[in-house]
């Protein structure tokens, strides 16, 4: 949760733009909640950060923990890979060709992190 409506509206007008901007070029938009995340790379919902940058560290063979912004990125990333290899065909999604997606995450400090892949 934001710390105060100042940052909670910065950061939904900046979710916003990105929205646009990936629907605007066709991209399909994912959204996953920090909960998931760290309970898919941890396996716990209420991993501390420094939980997510170890298994991130870990999962990817990474020679040092990344920076904490850089492990909820890359978490982000090993979700998403895990949740499309785990849906039915149907829930996928088109197949794009040359086209990425953009995977968006509000989270428990209010910060916005995106990744294309």
């Amino acid at each position: 949760m934001a710390k105060n409506a100042d940052s909670a509206l910065k950061l939904g007008q900046a979710r916003g733009v990105a929205i646009v901007a990936a629907t605007n070029q066709a991209l399909p938009v994912f959204e996953y909640a920090a909960r998931q995340v760290k309970q898919t790379v941890v396996g716990i919902g209420s991993a501390e950060k420094s939980q997510v940058q170890h298994m991130v560290r870990t999962l990817l063979k990474l020679p040092a923990n990344p920076q904490a912004d850089a492990a909820d990125a890359l978490a982000i990333a090993i979700t998403h890979c895990h949740v499309s290899q785990n849906a039915a065909p149907d829930q996928r999604g088109p197949a794009q060709s040359g086209a990425g997606a953009l995977t968006i995450i509000a989270n428990q400090a209010g910060y916005l992190s995106s990744l294309f892949l």
